[in-house]
């Protein structure tokens, strides 16, 4: 056989430089002693390329170079697989009420010597005398809000990465904010007639509802507040109460509350004013019909400005009076409103008659007094005996003559008895009979 050596395509021959062939009938060697860099050099880096992080939309160079004899190629190649990793899901607490610590931590399913980066909102977050701390180790990171403020609403992102991998999670976190009063109700005087607004309104996390209350009657108790023909509860929180009147009056209770923290409640009094004498309404309770002998009471509630003390028939003061048996006591039902209560020891026919506690008001409430001789006990009880028919009032001249009728409205010969300022009246024949 014939051997022949080349290098870089030329033909090597023996003798030259530092080869030496040695040929034989089966076999050929080439010898290269010494070897210098004209023989050859293994390729060798002279820029390695490196993991490089880059946003979507940059512009990106990855350097590759490299040296040897001879002159190495350099092939770029890379994978279409994305590679990803997977973090475990994590999330704030449910009950992240304002001024608490909440804290989140973002652990990697596989992996080791991570790194950590935090956003809100899209937005890196560095710890720079925040209330935000980030503490990250080689395999997890925890996030610490303290205290917590509404503006710390928002969607956090744990990212992560490491040598050809990364991943990240976002979680939401809600800052629940206890209710703060946005618009406080207020007390109100109005005009009869007039249309009233009742403005109270909260702020909150979330959104707080407002609910009202009012009193009624002789309760001081608050029951919830409805809308009807004349009042409206509005869904921004105010009350419009149209073509007010005497009976609106009274004290109005405004809630607000979101179920976080305290409710806020403010109670408000509305006063209608201007009204004529007769519409100063006042409410009365108490027993119409008392045997002569019994105790008895009765009772009302008037404004702590319409307070005018008792009298019976329009005209007659009261007083606490043992003679004729008279008591006054009060208490106060509301900020606004007190019950007066006027107690009776043993009944006379002389405390028969219209009770007012306000003389300006059209509203009475008028006790019979049934005489003893008109029935006796049967089964614990006494025959009923039928109110007598009211007594009109007059407004006289001096010198004239002035007729009253009064009347039982049974039947059964009932005698009849006449008073003037509570004491029985004697038939005098020059001017009464």
């Amino acid at each position: 056989m014939d051997f022949k050596w080349l290098r870089n395509g030329k033909e090597l021959s023996s003798g030259s430089h530092n080869v030496n062939i040695l040929s034989y009938p089966l076999l050929s060697n080439l010898i290269i002693d010494p070897l210098t860099s004209e023989d050859s050099v293994p390729p060798s880096w002279i820029v390695s390329p490196s993991d490089t992080d880059a946003s979507s939309g940059d512009s990106l160079m990855l350097n590759c170079k490299g040296t040897g004899k001879p002159e190495p190629n350099i092939i770029w190649s890379r994978t279409h697989e994305v590679r990803s990793l997977k973090i475990q899901s994590f999330s704030f607490p449910e009950d992240s009420v304002i001024g608490k610590r909440v804290s989140a931590s973002c652990t990697p399913a596989v992996g080791e010597k991570m790194d950590f980066k935090w956003l809100k909102n899209g937005k890196e977050i560095i710890p720079k005398g925040q209330n935000i701390n980030i503490v990250s180790f080689s395999d997890f990171s925890t996030i610490v809000i303290n205290p917590l403020t509404a503006e710390d609403s928002g969607n956090y992102t744990c990212v992560v990465s490491t040598r050809g991998l990364s991943g990240s999670y976002t979680t939401v976190l809600n800052v629940l904010v206890p209710p703060s009063w946005k618009q406080l109700p207020q007390d109100y005087e109005a005009a009869d007639g007039e249309t009233v607004v009742l403005h109270c309104q909260g702020a909150g996390k979330p959104e707080p509802v407002t609910n009202w209350f009012h009193t009624t009657g002789f309760s001081s108790d608050y029951i919830p507040l409805s809308s009807t023909n004349r009042i409206t509860v509005a869904s921004n929180g105010s009350v419009i109460i149209s073509a007010i009147t005497k009976d609106d009056e009274g004290m109005y209770q405004c809630n607000v509350s979101n179920r976080i923290g305290s409710d806020l409640v403010k109670a408000v009094m509305v006063k209608v004013t201007g009204c004529s004498s007769y519409d100063h309404r006042v409410r009365y309770r108490g027993s119409n019909e008392v045997w002569e002998g019994d105790r008895f009471e009765v009772s009302c509630i008037v404004p702590f400005s319409d307070r005018e003390g008792w009298t019976i028939n329009s005209s007659i003061a009261i007083t606490d009076d043992n003679d004729f048996s008279y008591t006054l006591s009060e208490r106060e039902v509301d900020t606004f409103r007190q019950e007066l209560t006027l107690h009776v020891r043993s009944a006379q026919l002389f405390h028969e008659g219209e009770y007012r506690c306000n003389r300006d008001s059209r509203d009475f409430h008028y006790v019979k007094i049934i005489p003893a001789s008109a029935g006796v006990h049967e089964k614990g009880s006494r025959k009923e005996s039928a109110p007598p028919k009211a007594t009109n009032e007059y407004i006289l001249e001096i010198n004239k003559t002035v007729e009253f009728y009064c009347s039982s409205a049974r039947d059964d010969n009932t005698p009849v008895m006449w008073y003037k300022n509570s004491r029985p009246i004697v038939e005098n024949s020059n001017r009464t009979s």
